[in-house]
Protein backbone atom coordinates (compact mmCIF):
# COMPACT_ATOMS: atom_id res chain seq x y z
CA UNK A 1 0.00 0.00 0.00
CA UNK A 2 2.81 1.89 0.85
CA UNK A 3 4.04 2.29 -2.47
CA UNK A 4 0.67 4.07 -4.05
CA UNK A 5 1.96 8.01 -5.34
CA UNK A 6 0.26 10.75 -4.23
CA UNK A 7 0.63 15.18 -5.20
CA UNK A 8 1.36 16.18 -1.57
CA UNK A 9 -1.23 19.33 -1.13
CA UNK A 10 1.70 21.18 0.20
CA UNK A 11 3.72 21.48 -2.77
CA UNK A 12 0.26 21.69 -4.94
CA UNK A 13 -0.62 24.83 -2.63
CA UNK A 14 2.66 26.28 -2.72
CA UNK A 15 2.73 26.61 -6.35
CA UNK A 16 -0.23 28.19 -6.29
CA UNK A 17 0.49 30.48 -2.95
CA UNK A 18 3.61 31.65 -5.23
CA UNK A 19 1.88 32.05 -8.36
CA UNK A 20 -0.69 34.15 -6.76
CA UNK A 21 1.46 36.03 -4.43
CA UNK A 22 4.92 36.11 -6.09
CA UNK A 23 6.52 35.59 -2.57
CA UNK A 24 6.56 33.06 -0.02
CA UNK A 25 5.81 33.84 3.48
CA UNK A 26 8.55 33.49 6.43
CA UNK A 27 8.88 29.62 6.84
CA UNK A 28 8.16 29.35 3.04
CA UNK A 29 4.55 28.85 3.00
CA UNK A 30 1.91 29.43 5.71
CA UNK A 31 0.70 26.60 7.84
CA UNK A 32 -2.72 25.25 7.32
CA UNK A 33 -4.81 22.35 8.54
CA UNK A 34 -3.96 18.77 7.50
CA UNK A 35 -7.55 18.59 7.43
CA UNK A 36 -11.19 19.71 8.95
CA UNK A 37 -13.73 17.70 10.15
CA UNK A 38 -16.01 18.68 6.75
CA UNK A 39 -12.93 17.49 4.64
CA UNK A 40 -13.27 13.94 6.74
CA UNK A 41 -17.06 13.82 6.67
CA UNK A 42 -17.21 10.06 4.44
CA UNK A 43 -16.17 7.08 3.39
CA UNK A 44 -12.33 6.14 3.74
CA UNK A 45 -10.58 3.19 3.12
CA UNK A 46 -7.12 2.26 4.56
CA UNK A 47 -5.55 -1.52 3.35
CA UNK A 48 -3.04 -2.77 6.17
CA UNK A 49 -1.50 -6.44 4.41
CA UNK A 50 -4.06 -8.27 3.38
CA UNK A 51 -6.84 -6.73 5.44
CA UNK A 52 -8.66 -3.66 4.13
CA UNK A 53 -11.02 -1.01 6.03
CA UNK A 54 -13.78 0.85 5.24
CA UNK A 55 -14.47 4.01 7.48
CA UNK A 56 -17.33 6.14 7.36
CA UNK A 57 -17.17 9.10 9.22
CA UNK A 58 -20.44 11.43 9.94
CA UNK A 59 -20.68 15.00 10.55
CA UNK A 60 -22.52 14.35 13.91
CA UNK A 61 -19.06 12.51 15.23
CA UNK A 62 -20.01 8.98 15.34
CA UNK A 63 -18.63 6.69 12.52
CA UNK A 64 -19.20 3.05 11.38
CA UNK A 65 -17.03 0.40 9.16
CA UNK A 66 -16.24 -2.96 8.51
CA UNK A 67 -12.61 -4.84 8.16
CA UNK A 68 -12.80 -7.70 5.44
CA UNK A 69 -9.39 -10.15 5.67
CA UNK A 70 -9.10 -11.79 2.29
CA UNK A 71 -11.89 -10.47 0.70
CA UNK A 72 -13.94 -11.83 3.80
CA UNK A 73 -15.95 -9.88 6.36
CA UNK A 74 -13.43 -9.74 9.56
CA UNK A 75 -15.64 -6.78 11.51
CA UNK A 76 -18.23 -4.35 11.55
CA UNK A 77 -17.61 -1.38 13.92
CA UNK A 78 -19.26 2.33 15.13
CA UNK A 79 -17.89 4.44 17.53
CA UNK A 80 -17.60 8.10 17.99
CA UNK A 81 -14.62 10.55 16.54
CA UNK A 82 -13.17 13.54 17.27
CA UNK A 83 -10.37 15.80 15.61
CA UNK A 84 -8.71 18.46 16.91
CA UNK A 85 -5.17 20.47 16.28
CA UNK A 86 -1.91 18.63 18.08
CA UNK A 87 1.17 19.87 19.21
CA UNK A 88 1.86 15.67 20.15
CA UNK A 89 4.75 15.46 18.07
CA UNK A 90 7.10 18.53 18.23
CA UNK A 91 8.29 18.01 14.10
CA UNK A 92 7.75 20.26 11.87
CA UNK A 93 5.39 18.61 9.51
CA UNK A 94 6.46 20.25 6.24
CA UNK A 95 3.77 23.37 6.87
CA UNK A 96 1.29 21.07 7.86
CA UNK A 97 -0.75 21.98 10.99
CA UNK A 98 -1.44 18.29 12.10
CA UNK A 99 -4.61 16.72 13.63
CA UNK A 100 -5.30 14.04 16.66
CA UNK A 101 -8.06 11.70 15.30
CA UNK A 102 -9.34 10.39 18.28
CA UNK A 103 -11.76 7.65 18.47
CA UNK A 104 -13.73 5.45 20.49
CA UNK A 105 -15.24 1.98 20.13
CA UNK A 106 -19.14 1.33 21.01
CA UNK A 107 -19.87 -2.16 19.32
CA UNK A 108 -17.55 -4.32 17.26
CA UNK A 109 -16.95 -8.28 17.57
CA UNK A 110 -13.12 -7.93 17.99
CA UNK A 111 -12.82 -5.08 19.78
CA UNK A 112 -14.24 -4.48 23.74
CA UNK A 113 -16.39 -1.51 23.55
CA UNK A 114 -15.28 1.32 24.82
CA UNK A 115 -11.46 0.99 23.79
CA UNK A 116 -9.92 4.38 22.56
CA UNK A 117 -7.33 5.13 20.08
CA UNK A 118 -5.82 7.86 18.12
CA UNK A 119 -3.96 8.36 15.05
CA UNK A 120 -1.98 12.18 13.82
CA UNK A 121 -2.82 13.03 10.35
CA UNK A 122 -0.13 14.78 9.39
CA UNK A 123 -0.69 15.40 5.02
CA UNK A 124 -2.74 15.28 2.40
CA UNK A 125 -3.04 14.85 -1.02
CA UNK A 126 -4.36 13.26 -4.39
CA UNK A 127 -3.57 9.79 -5.77
CA UNK A 128 -2.09 10.26 -8.96
CA UNK A 129 -3.82 7.26 -10.33
CA UNK A 130 -7.50 7.79 -9.47
CA UNK A 131 -7.37 11.52 -8.44
CA UNK A 132 -8.26 10.41 -4.55
CA UNK A 133 -8.20 12.27 -1.65
CA UNK A 134 -5.53 11.10 0.68
CA UNK A 135 -4.56 11.66 4.36
CA UNK A 136 -1.58 10.39 5.50
CA UNK A 137 -1.79 9.46 9.28
CA UNK A 138 0.73 8.51 12.10
CA UNK A 139 -0.78 5.68 14.83
CA UNK A 140 0.19 5.82 18.09
CA UNK A 141 2.82 3.14 17.93
CA UNK A 142 4.66 5.27 15.38
CA UNK A 143 3.69 3.46 12.30
CA UNK A 144 2.75 5.69 8.93
CA UNK A 145 -0.40 4.67 6.27
CA UNK A 146 -3.31 6.85 5.03
CA UNK A 147 -6.68 6.43 4.39
CA UNK A 148 -7.92 7.11 0.61
CA UNK A 149 -11.46 8.14 0.35
CA UNK A 150 -14.15 6.54 -1.61
CA UNK A 151 -15.93 8.85 -4.07
CA UNK A 152 -15.11 12.41 -4.36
Amino acid sequence: MGSRSYIPWASLLGVLFLMVLGVPSVKGRDPYDATTPEELAGTWTAKVGETEHFITFAADGTFRGKSYHRSVLADEYTGTWKLERTSAWKKDWDGFVPHKLSYVYLTSKVIPAGTKDEDVIFDRGLDKDTQSRVLRYMTKSGVKRFYTKVGK
